[in-house]
């Protein structure tokens, strides 16, 4: 965790208010668009090193098969998942990802103990049924499991178990996808969803009960989504949903959209209290970009975004393809329209002397879309008029919870008389990321990074 830095001599004082005693009023504080990346929002890419693309990101997505960390009923490899995680965080991101056990095109992704001969787990002889298929181009690639089968079962459990007790709460991890079951692990086998005389291929509800409910018991801290609600018991967990075919599939009508789904279940308000997430639907990009005028207007972006209040999204084709400044802008402007935006709309600095307290009372409020799901600390740090930190507190306020357009949140701190010597002070704030090396989180005020990168200067006080 980073330590406050030497701070660095601001060039102008921001707005800030100074009186002796209580019933101070409180002073306003400029506001300014978050320009850049900030934590856990935007869009993303496939992981890899896009920083030179000009879209604002602070996550990265990726893929993994069950094989490559599970290759035993109670042996795991994590080292390659390590690998990926380690290079996101070494860029300052933190990533998103999902286990599958079929991808179509990709060869299959269920671990080779359960696939070949005995299962190693139930003690009997009976082989996972292993389906081929040639719809997504698969052509025979890819085989979705019977995901019913117990040993199968078993083994999912398992991972689970293990995954969580290792990974739940890794700083390196911002979202987490349930992932594991159907096509891409997005829970579906369509076309083979027992519709138009083909067999059901997909999870039954008891499977799927089994996986949500070992997730949520596993993972108490990072974020977890799931592709979409199937039934009602989904509501019984702390669970995101994430759009796949975002400005595509989501608003309804017809009611099997995104929106709809969520609707049919009374999920439509998940997103107060679970992220939302996903993928703008890859078909449509970089057109939505480049030609805006042409993505259909029910389903346009800012409709989307306002329905659904995403967090963030996949977008890769905004980082590879070879996009018009013009285009590349609006992909930046919108990126930049998801998630959380805090701005601290008012500070007061209350001195009564040296040898007497001093008083803290910020408003924030959160003009963005959605809210922050990180329980990250907050520091405060009071500079001498050297730019030098004298003293740093962690007061306990919090920024979950606060939803768009309700009531500003009031915060109050109290500096203990004598922490402070005579002087000239400025007092900054900073939301603490846990990630070393990870993007700070800035706030919509003018004052921001005035004093020291990452911290909001909040005002100026003087103890005689």
């Amino acid at each position: 965790m980073k330590e406050p830095p030497m701070i660095r001599r601001a060039t102008a004082f921001v707005s800030s208010i100074l009186i002796a005693g209580s019933g101070a009023d409180s002073a306003p504080l400029t506001y300014a668009a978050v320009d850049v990346a900030n934590p856990l929002k935007g869009f993303m890419p496939f992981s890899g090193d896009h920083r030179a693309a000009g879209i604002p990101h602070s996550l990265e997505f990726f893929y993994l098969p069950l094989k490559d960390l599970m290759d035993g009923p109670e042996t795991f490899t994590w080292q390659p998942l390590d690998t990926r995680l380690d290079e996101i965080a070494a860029r300052g991101h933190q990533a998103v990802f999902r286990v599958y056990l079929d991808y179509p095109t990709k060869s299959p992704g269920t671990p080779d103990f359960l696939r070949n001969g005995p299962d190693g787990i139930s003690g009997t002889n009976d082989d996972l049924v292993m389906r081929p298929y040639d719809d997504f181009g698969n052509n025979g690639g890819s085989l979705s499991p019977d995901y019913e089968n117990p040993a199968l079962r078993a083994a999912l459990i398992r991972f689970i178990n293990a995954l969580g007790a290792r990974y739940d709460g890794d700083a390196r991890i911002g979202f987490l996808q349930i992932g594991l079951l159907g096509f891409w692990g997005e829970w579906h086998t369509h076309p083979h969803n027992g519709h138009h005389s083909r067999p059901d291929w997909f999870a039954p509800l008891p499977v799927q009960r089994e996986i949500l409910t070992a997730f949520g018991s596993a993972f108490t801290t990072t974020p977890l989504l799931a592709r979409e609600p199937k039934a009602a018991f989904f509501k019984e967990h702390a669970i995101g949903y994430h759009d796949d075919s975002f400005a595509h599939s989501t608003l309804a009508p017809p009611d099997w959209h995104f929106s709809g789904k969520l609707a049919r279940f009374g999920e439509t308000d998940r997103w107060r209290t679970q992220p939302i997430g996903g993928e703008i639907r890859p078909e449509i990009q970089p057109g939505m970009w480049e030609k805006p005028t042409t993505v259909p207007q029910d389903q346009a972006f800012d409709r989307c975004v306002a329905a659904l209040h995403p967090s963030w999204m996949l977008a890769h084709g905004a980082f590879t393809h070879n996009l018009s400044p013009a285009a590349r802008q609006l992909a930046a402007r919108q990126s930049l329209k998801l998630g959380y935006e805090f701005h601290v709309s008012t500070a007061t600095i209350t001195a009564l002397g040296a040898d007497q307290a001093v008083t803290i009372k910020i408003t924030l409020r959160n003009s963005g879309v959605a809210p922050f799901y990180h329980d990250w600390p907050l520091e405060l740090s009071v500079l001498d008029a050297a730019g030098k930190s004298v003293h740093t507190v962690r007061p306990r306020w919090s920024l979950t919870g606060l939803l768009p357009g309700e009531a500003d949140r009031q915060w109050a701190h109290i500096t203990p008389a004598g922490t402070l010597p005579s002087g000239d002070f400025r007092l900054l704030l900073r939301a603490v990321t846990p990630l070393e090396n990870g993007l700070p989180l800035r706030f919509a005020n003018a004052s921001q990074d005035a004093d020291a990168d990452g911290w909001l200067t909040l005002g100026s006080f003087t103890l005689q």
